[in-house]
């Protein structure tokens, strides 16, 4: 099966349904996915992405969170990132992915300088809280994530 359908698959399968509005945001979403993790060099799963997008607004393009988190990956726009971008802009699907993807890396380096153990290694779901603003230690939001990916995977 190629990349592009088994982000497909799994998520129509995160959606819940296989209605024909959630196959074509499936198909939709999965191809935008695979390119802008392409364009970044993104070495994370898309399968953690797309569970992060489930977490973050549900796979809906025009979300906010009552926080003020917009779009599919829930950008802050007061985030460094987002900051040249009218809150407009940041609804945008692949913009709002591109700046998930510039604000996980950030995540990550960030919690390396942090508590990198000595193998090199860093837990992902110490960066995922720091992407949700719980900082550089493990949270609820993380497990979740982690959860459904397995969930997802073994059903």
């Amino acid at each position: 099966m190629s990349p592009k359908i088994a982000l497909v698959v799994f998520i129509a399968r995160l959606l819940g349904s296989h209605t024909n509005h959630h196959v074509k945001m499936a198909n939709t979403y999965a191809p935008m996915i695979l390119e802008e993790m392409d364009a970044a060099n993104s070495d994370l799963s898309p399968k953690l992405i797309s569970a992060m997008i489930m977490a973050e607004s549900s796979f809906d393009a025009k979300g906010e969170s009552h926080k003020g988190a917009v779009g599919l990956m829930g950008i802050m726009p007061s985030d460094p990132h987002a900051r040249k971008y009218t809150k407009a802009q940041l609804f945008n699907p692949r913009l709002n992915i591109r700046l998930g993807l510039k604000i996980i890396e950030d995540s990550r380096n960030d919690c390396r300088r942090i508590v990198e153990n000595e193998l090199g290694y860093i837990d992902p779901r110490i960066w995922l809280s720091r992407y949700a603003g719980y900082g550089c230690q493990e949270s609820i939001y993380a497990d979740q994530i982690l959860a459904t990916i397995l969930r997802i995977d073994n059903s």
